[in-house]
């Protein structure tokens, strides 16, 4: 009978014992399904931004002129110039809406006139100026014009800068008459041809 009794009571220390532990593993199963990857408190991964070279050419064609900028050509050809005939005045292009965001780098390509003069230029980005300078002049007031009776020009291309820009930006090349020579003598139009974009895009 005592036999019986020690073996009955020793069953049910081992199945509490058993129970226990039991509770123990699954408390500890629920710990790690809380803490596991992509549970409710997991962060999602920050979007990457995509670059790319972009280059683009603002052409006078396209842009809006004010003031005397305008279109014309002469026996030596065609340029976007500011022009008023022997009088000093001024006039800009602006072209709306640019396409990217980034940072861009812009360079003029401008017509000089021999000894005609040195015009005034500004760049301006939403209608702030961000570069300004002079159309450089080449030759004297003497020789001008030449001995076949030609003003002769040359292209020199104006690094305007490089500027960080937003899409829908505004820019605008301002410029003006210069008469070095003399009202009645050799004029400087600031004539041009386009100016050309280049640089990295986000957009």
């Amino acid at each position: 009978m005592k036999n019986v009794l020690f073996f009955a009571l020793l069953n049910l220390a081992l199945l509490a014992s058993c129970n226990g532990g039991d509770a123990e593993s699954g408390s500890g199963g629920d710990d790690m399904a809380s803490s596991a990857p992509g549970g409710g408190g997991g962060t999602s991964s920050p979007a990457t931004t995509t670059s790319f070279a972009a280059a683009l050419t603002l052409d006078g064609g396209a842009a809006t002129r004010t003031g005397q900028a305008q279109y014309r050509c002469w026996s030596s050809g065609c340029w976007e110039v500011v022009w008023c005939g022997h009088a000093i005045c001024d006039g800009s292009w602006t072209w709306n809406d640019f396409p990217h965001s980034g940072q861009f780098s812009f360079v003029w390509e401008g017509v000089n006139e021999k000894c005609a003069g040195s015009p005034p230029y500004q760049f301006r980005i939403n209608g702030e100026t961000v570069q300004s300078g002079e159309i450089a002049q080449w030759g004297s007031c003497s020789e001008c014009p030449d001995s076949s009776g030609n003003f002769s020009q040359i292209f020199t291309n104006y690094n305007l800068g490089s500027y960080a820009l937003t899409k829908g930006d505004t820019i605008t090349l301002w410029a003006q008459t210069e008469f070095s020579c003399g009202i009645n003598g050799a004029g400087a139009y600031a004539a041009h041809n386009r100016i050309s974009v280049s640089g990295t895009a986000t957009e």
